[in-house]
């Protein structure tokens, strides 16, 4: 069993590692699948080749002990059972019971809508409506959040600063315009100061058309902004959506930094769409010394860039909390370097919070324990 355990990490690890890099979409989902697939056959491989060496041997089952492995099969489970117990523990050591930032943050109002609150059906096509009736499947449910969170070296005459944080709207023609006006009208009636959406827009070329009836309806005093992901890349020209998004008033962060002021206090606010695209010019001028940063990145892989970067908020989406939760052990795959440590949550490090928010949707229609998300973040000091 422990070296079942030990291919399992190493199947899953390696999942949301290839799913983090930078590389072609295409050559993502080839390797993806080679390793996917190598993983599920090398120990089926293995157990044909024990059973038919042992099966003309002559003796019984019963009495077989791990000295009459083939050598090859003996490294095997020597080697996956030493990942397992070298990587068991630090698995454990990053489930969200032990890495969120549990005193950085409180959820002060929360409500949860399901499918049954529509007029009419949100979904758009055969297959989406097929895998909704899958027993408790909440892709077209929304969490719809207040968080307060905890800042550092936050200036007092930002207490109270309101950010709605959306993330991964993935439109792909699979849910319909009414599953994103129930959330965005929910947003603007709690009246946020800014909004942030941190990537992964449109999918498809031929949903390019839909930005505009769908993103229209987010207003808030101190702008809207946005930065692409990784599924942004897939469209034949990713530009188009900034375009279309400026075109209704949004502001591209991905592109160059913005200086906002509230309460007279001026606020940076700078992005990162790595490692898909580097759009980000470098050549800023000079901000104010007492200028309050915030960051807004795809993926929370960019944590360090934060800390680094001096950004006392960051904002990411990406890994869609994992999409499938379990009881206790919580989300097992998770697009990030990282594995599923910061697949959905709250934050802290070196001067940093991180919020990241489970999203909207995605290109598989299949969550379990695991709603999709908006969030209305209350800046609050320490």
């Amino acid at each position: 069993m422990s070296s079942l355990a030990g291919q399992a990490y190493v199947i899953v690890g390696g999942f949301n590692r290839l799913n983090a890099q930078g590389w072609n979409r295409r050559l993502v989902k080839l390797s993806e699948k080679i390793h996917v697939l190598t993983g599920l056959t090398l120990p089926i491989a293995f157990l044909i080749m024990e059973w038919y060496s042992l099966s003309h041997s002559g003796k019984p089952y019963t009495e077989l002990t791990f000295a009459d492995l083939q050598p090859v099969s003996q490294i095997y489970m020597i080697a996956m059972t030493a990942i397992a117990l070298i990587y068991t523990p630090l698995w454990l050591s990053i489930r969200p019971q032990f890495v969120v930032a549990k005193d950085r943050y409180h959820v002060s109002a929360e409500q949860k809508w399901k499918t049954d609150t529509f007029e009419s059906s949100p979904y758009t096509n055969s297959t989406t409506k097929l895998l909704s009736k899958v027993p408790r499947n909440e892709i077209a449910w929304t969490d719809a959040n207040h968080k307060t969170i905890l800042i550092d070296r936050l200036p007092e005459s930002l207490n109270g600063l309101k950010i709605a944080h959306l993330s991964d709207i993935h439109l792909t023609g699979q849910l319909s315009h009414e599953f994103y006006h129930r959330a965005f009208d929910w947003i603007t009636a709690q009246q946020p100061d800014l909004v942030v959406v941190s990537g992964d827009i449109v999918d498809y070329n031929e949903n390019l058309e839909d930005i505009e009836p769908v993103f229209q309806r987010l207003t808030a005093p101190l702008g809207c902004y946005f930065i692409l992901g990784n599924h942004d890349k897939r469209l034949t020209d990713p530009m188009q959506i900034c375009k279309r998004l400026e075109g209704i008033g949004w502001r591209d962060a991905g592109a160059t930094h913005h200086i906002i002021r509230f309460n007279s206090i001026p606020i940076e606010i700078i992005g990162n769409e790595k490692p898909w695209f580097d759009r980000y010019r470098s050549d800023m001028p000079t901000v104010e010394p007492e200028t309050w940063r915030m960051g807004i990145a795809h993926s929370p892989d960019q944590f360090s860039w934060g800390v680094k970067n001096d950004c006392s908020l960051l904002l990411c989406g990406h890994t869609h909390g994992g999409q499938i939760r379990f009881p206790v052990l919580g989300p097992l795959v998770s697009p990030s370097m990282h594995g599923s440590k910061y697949a959905s949550g709250v934050f802290y490090r070196s001067g940093t919070l991180m919020h990241v928010s489970r999203g909207m949707a995605g290109v598989h229609p299949l969550r379990w324990r695991c709603p999709p998300e908006v969030s209305i973040l209350h800046l609050s000091s320490i």
